[in-house]
């Protein structure tokens, strides 16, 4: 085994498990296993042996070839670019950074995939110009290329400088805008006790909206947003990331070059770890925005009813201004539930329901509520009455709850890949790999290698920590 075997075998662990938990399951060992081992087009003065050795291997590898193609096209097909509805400009700025070495990866990754067509074809002109294609380093498939655009296409994601914005970083945004601009409220009914509040001099300037349904939205939105477009980001960004690695692992195996493909696995490990951390602390994210839906799409209380408007009667006798503020907004309306005999339709929404700042409630998780009723206060004149009960009855859904549901489904496979990215598991070989390299760099430093005794009690080790 050669120096680099371990390192080699774990990026091929890493490009199997990205490729099953992005694109289908099962797909990882065919695209990470022998494909790997039928090329390699690293030097451009080799150019005629890598064709000659195509050409020579021909009958074996187009048995290879032939397995793992529906494979290779799974991989090409199923990652596709995402769009943003979102007005932020540095986002969107973003977006396009990514969107530009995206693409070129998706396009040479498709010239391999017709490359590797053309091989089983059965067509000598077809297998002859695939065999050109796959045997030329200074071509479409030059992997100097594919290894810039690979590292460009990490750095939007996660940038390795201080002070830089990655796409990663600003899905906290799109999950902000998403919410804010979807969770509007729905319109709701108030009614008076006595029919003369109907006529349009006493009904409220722009209307009534309801908080309470911009609560309910925006905790809905953000799973929405979640499963849908950050999770389809995230597979895009892997997906492109994946295309890139089995060319480079498969161009540069055995070559000089062959370091810099360990370390593009290693940035695409970090990424699978850093996007674990970002869903962990999205539920907090969606809260932020959730409240920040409140505060910007709340509705006030509106004309006439506004201070230097229509009277108020504090329950049950005191006059006083309006008493509501620009940090208490419309929450509901709910019906009274009248006696028998009253004149007043039960079910009617007779109630108005005022919350106070629901953007920020007390430790509790309630805010304060009010109710409002238009009421009759003589013969002549009308007025407003309010009162304020207990939060804590469920009619009011006075209680702003931190958001708290599970993962979506479609970001399952997140977890998964981290977790198979944490624990691989190693075969006999893959151990044999780590003691040999583990062998060496004590031996490159002047120190005894492992003995037979220090080896055997290593393996024993591996073995047990791999279940």
């Amino acid at each position: 085994m050669s120096t680099d075997e371990f390192e080699r075998r774990a990026t091929q662990k890493l490009i199997e498990a990205v490729a099953d938990s992005v694109v289908h399951e099962g797909v990882g060992s065919l695209v990470s296993g022998p494909i790997l081992d039928a090329f390699g087009w690293s030097e451009a003065d080799k150019q005629a042996e890598y064709f000659n050795a195509i050409m020579d291997r021909l009958h074996v590898i187009q048995g290879q070839i032939s397995d793992v193609q529906d494979s290779i096209h799974k991989v090409q097909t199923a990652i596709k670019g995402v769009e943003y509805a979102i007005a932020d400009e540095e986002t969107q700025s973003i977006l396009r950074s990514f969107r530009n070495p995206a693409s070129k990866i998706d396009e040479k990754f498709a010239t391999y995939a017709e490359a590797l067509s053309g091989l089983v074809s059965g067509d000598q002109d077809l297998i002859d110009e695939a065999a050109r294609e796959l045997s030329n380093p200074e071509g479409a498939l030059n992997p100097h290329e594919i290894s810039e655009l690979l590292a460009e296409v990490q750095d939007i994601f996660l940038p390795e400088h201080s002070g830089m914005t990655g796409l990663l970083e600003v899905q906290a945004k799109v999950i902000e805008a998403a919410i804010v601009s979807g969770a509007q409220p729905d319109p709701i009914e108030w009614f008076g006790f006595d029919p003369k509040f109907e006529a349009p001099e006493f009904q409220m300037r722009g209307g009534l909206w309801s908080g309470e349904s911009i609560y309910i939205k925006a905790k809905d939105i953000g799973e929405q947003i979640l499963g849908g477009q950050i999770a389809e980001t995230f597979r895009w960004v892997l997906g492109t990331q994946l295309k890139g690695l089995i060319l480079l692992a498969t161009a540069w195996k055995g070559s000089i070059h062959e370091p810099r493909v360990t370390a593009h696995a290693k940035r695409l490990t970090v990424a699978v770890f850093k996007i674990e951390a970002f869903l962990n602390s999205a539920n907090p994210v969606i809260d932020k925005s959730v409240s920040i839906a409140l505060k910007t799409n709340g509705k006030p209380m509106g004309p006439p009813y506004t201070k230097g408007g229509y009277p108020w009667l504090k329950w049950p006798h005191t006059k006083i201004e309006c008493p509501f503020g620009g940090n208490d907004i419309i929450w509901k309306s709910l019906p009274y539930d009248t006696p028998d005999g009253d004149p007043n339709p039960k079910g009617t929404p007779y109630i108005l329901v005022m919350i106070q700042s629901p953007w920020a409630p007390w430790p509790s998780g309630y805010c304060r509520i009010s109710e409002v009723e238009k009421c009759q206060l003589d013969t002549k004149h009308f007025s407003l009455s309010y009162k304020t009960p207990s939060p804590d009855e469920p009619k009011y859904n006075a209680r702003i709850e931190s958001y708290d549901r599970p993962l979506p489904g479609k970001l399952h496979f997140i977890v998964e890949l981290a977790h198979r990215a944490r624990h691989p598991v190693l075969t006999e070989a893959d151990m044999q790999a780590r003691l040999d390299s583990i062998d060496k760099k004590r031996r490159d430093q002047g120190e005894p290698g492992l003995s037979p005794e220090v080896r055997d009690a290593l393996l024993h080790g591996m073995k047990d920590h791999n279940g």
